[in-house]
């Protein structure tokens, strides 16, 4: 821990002051969303003005000066604190980890106004991504034209670490940034817009290494519907569809693909286990068809409570060969459907359509360019050739009865933005930018083989399609940035150092520079407070028991009547009279995370179907 027990004494003795106390809130213990990142010790500062916070950025950038640089205490901001069930921060990786988090809570941080009658608005940092996009369309009459398909990441994550939506026309969200608003370590407020000679290396993933975001100012578009053609097909038929354009075909494509384990999947026309998203922009006047929001919520809401009451994952990870089975008569029958169909509501309803959204989950991002071919050649070849390598190795541990992934993999394809360590851009010299896609392969947490897995496929992704990794989904340590970014990595170095020499602020002594980023630009380390590593729960024969029964119904609904069923229900049988000694309840109720936010801002899971 870096503060001393007199820096301590001092910030409770700053944090008692009238205006500081009636302006701010602590506790002790942090994590993320998905619990993959802990730190019992961490102190969390939630903060309601920025008066509040230029006094805290100054008390902590003056305790640094007297301190040597791998002791220097460090602050970064995350998303959370207001109190609903996804407030906490969707970042999966160590890019928040500090000494003392802040959380900008106040209503400033989320207030939207527009800039006279144009499409450039200003928002607050905090406000998550889809209840901005309402507020735009229900207001405004505008949209964003690219945003996460996540409603619940704040506007201010998803510009810093660079993320993205989908269509084949449109930057990455933190391209659409038209200026920003930063509170500097020293408590100096900031502005900047195109004007600064440094404002496309800064906004491509500044990361929150130039100052606290309090607001930005976004380019946005008139408002309109969107109509969305979902279309269901073999892993062979989308193959022939990426070759032939899917991905130019219309302004908007994503996919998702739900891996069946099948052998000869690659070939199989006959598996349905493939959709394909098309939305397509229409005027506001158009009657919505068969958008039923209030149905699709409630049905992910049930699946959440259905998910969290048997405890899917787990018994996804005690009995992994029910996977395949699960993935082909369920995951894939729900997600995929029987045949095509057809939607057309607002836009933010079509865009953010997942209202639930599960926690116990790890996964391998990689984001890599897509050539532009001539008109009569095969298009996305690097799209298929990724595609044929993950199933192909899925296929290679199914011989060894592990199924890594036990959700789906997303793809998305964007135009992307060029600048700093923005993981959507582009490291060639072409004048013509090339295309992205994000490939998002998802599965739960401990799974057998994943671990594996997901190196493979991660050596594949940086050797063979030159790939980058999303900072909030994968940002390991043993990377060589330098190497990865090539002129970027310096030029966003170069960027940052000036901005610090320019406000009077010593960068290896700098607040904001965790223990990855200093990493990453290869400053010295500084002596964090302790990463947590989650607790791993031994089930005891109460749980096993449980577990093995949800296991056996679970089975009955999937049941294929083959050889791998029996054998599974052989399994769970042996399993249940082993723990017979416990007679239980129905249901297992799961133990609640270490630390809890809030009892309003309990998290939960749901299975995406």
């Amino acid at each position: 821990m870096s503060l001393s027990n007199k820096d301590k004494m001092e910030l409770a003795a700053l944090l008692s002051i009238n205006t500081m106390h009636s302006n701010t809130s602590v506790k002790n213990g942090w994590q993320n969303f998905m619990n993959t990142q802990q730190q019992a010790d961490a102190i969390v500062i939630d903060v309601n003005n920025t008066q509040a916070l230029q006094t805290l950025m100054q008390f902590f950038h003056s305790a640094n000066q007297q301190k040597l640089p791998d002791e220097r205490i460090i602050i970064r901001a995350a998303a959370g604190g207001h109190h609903s069930q996804y407030s906490a921060s969707f970042s999966a990786t160590s890019v928040a980890n500090a000494d003392i988090i802040i959380r900008l809570t106040g209503n400033e941080f989320k207030k939207v106004t527009r800039h006279d009658h144009s499409n450039l608005i200003r928002t607050g940092t905090s406000i998550q991504i889809g209840e901005l996009d309402k507020f735009l369309y229900e207001n405004f009459e505008l949209s964003l034209p690219s945003s996460s398909l996540i409603p619940y990441v704040t506007a201010g994550g998803l510009a810093a670490a660079g993320g993205h939506g989908t269509g084949k026309n449109q930057p990455s969200f933190a391209g659409l940034l038209r200026g920003m608003t930063l509170c500097l370590e020293t408590g100096e407020i900031v502005h900047i817009d195109k004007t600064h000679p440094h404002f496309e290396t800064i906004i491509g993933a500044h990361n929150g290494l130039f100052g606290i975001v309090l607001d930005m100012d976004i380019e946005c578009i008139p408002a309109k519907k969107l109509q969305c053609v979902m279309e269901k097909r073999s892993v062979p038929e989308f193959f022939e569809e990426v070759e032939k354009g899917l991905f130019e075909s219309d302004p908007y494509v994503s996919v998702m693909y739900v891996p069946s384990y099948l052998p000869d999947e690659l070939t199989n026309t006959a598996v349905n286990n493939v959709i394909i998203y098309r939305w397509r922009p229409v005027p506001l006047d158009t009657k919505d068809s068969h958008h039923k929001p209030c149905l699709d919520n409630l049905e992910q809401a049930v699946l959440n409570n259905l998910d969290e009451a048997i405890n899917l994952p787990e018994i996804l990870r005690t009995y992994p060969k029910l996977i395949p089975i699960y993935q082909r008569h369920l995951t894939a029958p729900i997600t995929i459907g029987s045949k095509d169909s057809l939607s057309l509501g607002p836009w933010h309803e079509m865009m953010h359509y997942r209202t639930a959204y599960p926690n116990d989950l790890d996964e391998i991002c990689g984001i890599f360019p897509v050539n532009t071919q001539p008109v009569n050649a095969p298009q996305g070849q690097e799209i298929v050739k990724a595609m044929k390598h993950a199933i192909t190795l899925l296929n290679e541990h199914a011989k060894r009865s592990e199924y890594p992934v036990s959700y789906a993999f997303y793809l998305r394809y964007l135009q992307g933005t060029n600048g700093g360590l923005s993981f959507t851009g582009d490291n060639t010299d072409s004048p013509n930018k090339r295309k992205v896609i994000a490939m998002d392969i998802i599965t739960n947490k401990n799974i057998k083989g994943f671990a594996e897995f997901e190196k493979n496929m991660r050596d594949f992704f940086l050797n063979e399609v030159d790939a980058k990794f999303h900072w909030g989904k994968n940002a390991p340590f043993d990377l060589d940035y330098e190497k990865l970014y090539g002129p970027r990595w310096q030029e966003t170095k170069d960027t940052l150092e000036k901005w610090h020499r320019d406000h009077g602020i010593e960068t290896t002594k700098s607040m904001l520079l965790n223990p990855l980023f200093s990493q990453v630009f290869k400053y010295p380390l500084p002596s964090l407070v302790d990463t947590d590593t989650p607790p791993c729960v031994t089930a005891d024969r109460k749980m096993k028991k449980q577990i093995a029964i949800h296991a056996g119904k679970l089975l009955d609904v999937i049941d294929d009547k083959s050889d791998t069923c029996r054998h599974i229900r052989t399994e769970i049988e042996k399993d249940i009279d082993k723990n017979s000694a416990y007679k239980g309840c129905l249901f297992w109720k799961k133990q609640k995370p270490q630390q809890a936010e809030t009892e309003a801002d309990k998290k939960s899971e749901c299975t995406i179907l």
